[in-house]
């Protein structure tokens, strides 16, 4: 039988889950557990390393199938917590080899996780991203051909040149929405980060992503930070922007320290 390890997906103050959560955890055969130390409570699951130590880990992240199967687990467990407390989130496949290194992990980093979880208590991560959708172009007319049917060439660079001016003047348009809005977001959230424009292929929308934003909100502001989103959506449309909100996370974007890497 293959050695086995602890696979990780949170920490918890102890006493906030008065049990694991009811799932598999990601090997489907083995429940999720609790596992405590001083003040604070691992959420894990056991995995056989033989598929979960580093090198054959290594070669399993390189398929996106087991990664994107593995990541919806791991955030189901996640969210079942979120209705009792506000975890600190692991990183994906935060592995260790056996308990005695968790419970030595916890010991070690037992204050700074304890005043990380106290700073997040009550809060949640919500994203916010924003598309540009543009207006389609008139096409410009094309220089020569026949008279009557098109355009001189000084027409065709003239109709151009406007062409270009308007398009620069959309861009700094947006630029202006996504200020207001991140700023008119931010003033409702406890913290914000501004992360990278994720490309079409990871946004799953065609149209550009112009902001990509997350926010920790108590979740006491949780109904009006929602509809004060939903109302600068309503206002942006006209502008050419979409939004698209995502959440209630854990919030990965707000541990105050780097957690996890077991081994």
């Amino acid at each position: 039988m293959s050695e086995t390890g602890l696979y990780v997906y949170g920490l918890v103050p102890r006493g906030a889950l008065e049990r694991a959560p009811d799932l598999p955890g990601v090997d489907s055969a083995r429940p999720v557990e609790l596992r405590c130390e001083g003040g604070i409570c691992a959420i894990v699951s056991r995995v056989d390393l033989d598929r979960f130590d580093e090198e054959p880990l290594r070669e399993r992240l390189a398929d996106m199938d087991w990664v994107e199967r593995t990541a919806r687990r791991h955030q189901e467990v996640l969210d079942a917590v979120l209705a009792a407390c506000t975890p600190i989130p692991m990183r994906l496949c935060t592995v260790y080899q056996d308990d005695a290194g968790l419970r030595r992990m916890l010991d070690e980093h037992q204050e700074g996780l304890l005043a990380a979880l106290t700073e997040l208590s009550g809060t949640l991560e919500w994203g916010v991203q924003a598309f540009h959708v543009p207006e389609t172009p008139a096409a410009p007319p094309r220089p020569g051909g026949q008279p009557g049917e098109t355009a001189s060439g000084t027409a065709y660079l003239q109709t151009r040149l406007r062409q270009r001016h308007a398009a620069e003047h959309a861009e700094a348009e947006i630029a202006r929405a996504c200020e207001e809005l991140h700023d008119a977001l931010s003033g409702l959230a406890l913290a914000a980060r501004l992360g990278a424009p994720q490309r079409p292929e990871a946004s799953g929308r065609d149209t550009p992503m112009v902001l990509n934003a997350v926010y920790l909100v108590a979740n006491a502001d949780r109904a009006r930070f929602t509809q004060r989103t939903a109302q600068l959506g309503s206002a942006l449309a006209p502008r050419g922007v979409a939004l698209r909100l995502t959440g209630p996370w854990a919030p990965y974007s707000f541990v105050p320290a780097a957690v996890g890497g077991a081994r």
